[in-house]
């Protein structure tokens, strides 16, 4: 990802919301960020200035928390 990426989660290109706190680790090769409300399965958007806009579908699943899952970043009170 380059560093001026913004990552979004939605059901639709319309109707998408960005990942909040965007934290990027190279030595992990992961992002991490507070995933904005919703439900059901979506897809995940990153776009740039120079690679513009990609789209990964159906790539992110909500799930419920009392199932011992969690959809924010963990110890991010930001997220909460």
């Amino acid at each position: 990802l380059r560093y001026d990426a913004v990552v979004y989660i939605g059901p639709t290109r319309e109707r998408r919301l960005p990942l909040l706190s965007l934290q990027a680790s190279v030595t992990d090769n992961k992002i991490v960020g507070c995933v904005p409300p919703g439900d059901g399965t979506v897809s995940v958007w990153v776009e740039d200035q120079v690679t513009g806009d990609g789209v990964y579908p159906d790539a992110y699943t909500y799930e419920d928390s009392d199932a011992g899952t969690s959809t924010t970043a963990v110890g991010d009170p930001a997220c909460r």
